[in-house]
């Protein structure tokens, strides 16, 4: 299995019908499917790391993926004179529940904008594609995707993000 970025579904073939005895003893040769899986993603976690290295930029604000800022400044030394008209507060419910829309739809369209959220939900869709090859089997018998599949391979799908954050916010990182 190649397409299994963590190796697991190679594994689990290769020690199929291990009695317990070997699976506690014996380790998992790297030959033939492993070594493939291997090689695959460790090249594929290279040319990443690649990728990231060379595109990183040390600026504190970058510039974006989709739209090339110009740096076309114009210096204008006219001084125009605006009349600034004259705004009244407002505190109330409705006015805080406009406030509450305006600022959800400005914040939610902010996140769909920012990389590491893309980066992250096409990951995460990408293991979701590759989890989901073998829910319509189960220890090689062809059965039903039920609910209760599908969610275990959503959860699985989501498992390693939210490892990740609990690592994060155990080590002070957020």
């Amino acid at each position: 299995m190649l397409p299994d970025p963590f190796g697991i579904s190679t594994i689990q073939i290769y020690s199929e019908y291990w009695t317990i005895v070997e699976q506690n003893t014996l380790l998992i040769p790297l030959k033939g499917a492993v070594l493939g899986n291997r090689l695959l993603w460790s090249g594929v976690g290279v040319i990443a790391f690649i990728i990231t290295w060379f595109g990183f930029s040390f600026n504190v604000v970058r510039d974006s993926i989709f739209k090339k800022r110009t740096n076309n400044i114009v210096v204008s030394r006219k001084v125009i004179n605006i009349d600034i008209p004259k705004t009244t507060l407002q505190f109330g419910f409705i006015d805080d529940i406009k406030q509450l829309f305006k600022l959800s739809l400005f914040y939610c369209k902010s996140l769909f904008k920012e990389i590491p959220f893309i980066a992250i939900t096409l990951v995460g869709l990408l293991l979701l594609i590759i989890n989901a090859q073998n829910i319509d089997s189960m220890m090689g018998v062809h059965v039903y995707p039920t609910i209760y599949r599908i969610l275990r391979t959503i959860s699985i799908s989501i498992r390693w993000f939210r490892r990740v954050m609990w690592l994060k916010r155990i080590n002070g990182m957020m």
